[in-house]
C-alpha cells in the first residue's frame, strides 16, 4: 500500500528539496486526487490501465464532477508516479505502472502581438505629450523600467547640483 510505506518518506524528502508553496501543491494533490483512490490498494494491484482511467477521470470531470486543467492532472499524476518510482527502487514493484500513460498537454502560451509601424505612429500621435516616449519604447524595444528608472549618474549629478546650490 502506498500510504504508510511510501508517502511519509517521500514527503520528508520533498520537504528538503522543494519550495514550501510547491510542497503545499503536492500535498493537496495527494489528499484530493491520489490518496482517495490509491492509498488503500496494494502495489501489486495497480495497473497501467487503472492509472490511465484515473488520469482520464480527473481530466474529464468524472472523478469529482469538475473537469480539471492539464496542470492539475499532471501534478496529481506526478505525485503518484514519483511514489511508485520509490516503490520500484525499493523493489516491491518491478516497473512503475504510472509511467507510459497518456497525459493531457498544457496549451501553448499565446504569441506576443506587435504593433505595425502605422499602429505605433497612430498610438504615438494619440498620446499627446508622450509621443516621444511612445516612439522610443516602440522603436527600440526597451522596457518601461529601463526608460523611467534614473541611472546612477543621475544621482551623482543631482548631488553635485545640490551641493552647488547650498554654497551659493
Amino acid at each position: 500500500m502506498i500510504e504508510a510505506a511510501l508517502y511519509a518518506p517521500w514527503l520528508a524528502r520533498k520537504k528538503m528539496t522543494v519550495k514550501p508553496s510547491y510542497l503545499d501543491d503536492l500535498e493537496q494533490a495527494w489528499q484530493k486526487y491520489v490518496a482517495p483512490v490509491w492509498a488503500g490498494i496494494p502495489l501489486s494491484k495497480i495497473s497501467q490501465q487503472a492509472v490511465q482511467a484515473w488520469v482520464l477521470a480527473i481530466s474529464n470531470g468524472t472523478f469529482d464532477g469538475t473537469a480539471k486543467s492539464p496542470s492539475v492532472v499532471l501534478r496529481a499524476h506526478g505525485v503518484l508516479a514519483s511514489l511508485l518510482d520509490d516503490a520500484v527502487k525499493a523493489h516491491p514493484l518491478a516497473q512503475n505502472p504510472a509511467r507510459g500513460v497518456e497525459l493531457p498537454r498544457k496549451p501553448r502560451r499565446t504569441k506576443h502581438a506587435y504593433l505595425t509601424m502605422q499602429q505605433l505612429i497612430g498610438l504615438a500621435e494619440a498620446s499627446g505629450k508622450y509621443k516621444p516616449l511612445i516612439l522610443l519604447l516602440g522603436l527600440t524595444g526597451q522596457r518601461w523600467v529601463s526608460v523611467t528608472t534614473p541611472c546612477p549618474h543621475f544621482f551623482k549629478n543631482l548631488v553635485k547640483k545640490t551641493k552647488k546650490a547650498r554654497t551659493e
